[in-house]
């Protein structure tokens, strides 16, 4: 049964994610160019279970594509570690513009976080929504502010990003929290936040 349960949630999630990337065009959290781009993130700070835990630092990745309709579609993938758990996560959104600065986002995510200490994992599915702010600034760079909330799920960012010849260089903070995943019996609330640095490259 557990089997069978896991196998629905990946189905339902990769039946999401196909669809997302088949409704016309579309790019993410920081605002998309026209095209391709590919963003990777250095984050600094803790992964916490239960209120406890630490960890140094962890790479997200993320491959998005805009430019038509007014919609930006993007897939995120993450991974965090730390003494006791290792926490990862895909991501599949989509952004489409409110107006005034506004963005509304839904999508889907897929959580396993595993107690390294036993073996044991549990896997956590939740669709989600959200709205964010950007707001460009003179100096040819923007700020954001996002929040995305699901099923167990909450997660906050502030980032300020500025366009390079090459790049957009982009520095942010993130709070990320999911609760109720079973493992052994046990309800596990996890918390992954921290300052990230990260570069989007566009094609």
């Amino acid at each position: 049964m557990k089997g069978e349960f896991k196998m629905k949630k990946t189905i339902a999630f990769l039946l999401t994610a196909t669809l997302l990337f088949s409704l016309s065009a579309v790019a993410f959290a920081s605002p998309t160019k026209s095209g391709l781009a590919f963003n990777v993130v250095k984050r600094y700070g803790d992964l916490e279970v239960n209120g406890a835990g630490n960890s140094g630092s962890s790479y997200e990745y993320s491959l998005s594509t805009g430019g038509l309709l007014g919609f930006d579609k993007k897939i995120r993938v993450e991974q965090k570690s730390n003494n006791s758990y290792r926490l990862s996560g895909i991501e599949g959104s989509i952004y489409h513009s409110l107006g005034a600065n506004l963005y509304l986002n839904v999508g889907a995510r897929d959580y396993k976080l595993k107690d390294n200490s036993i073996g044991q994992s549990s896997n956590k599915f939740t669709l989600q929504a959200g709205i964010e702010y950007r707001q460009k600034l003179a100096s040819g760079g923007y700020t954001y502010a996002a929040v995305t909330m699901g099923h167990d799920l909450t997660d906050y960012e502030l980032g300020l990003a500025y366009d390079l010849p090459f790049a957009t260089l982009d520095v942010n903070y993130r709070s990320e929290k999911i609760n109720d995943f079973q493992i052994n019996g046990q309800n596990k609330d996890a918390k992954n936040e921290g300052v990230g640095l990260g570069l989007t490259f566009h094609f």
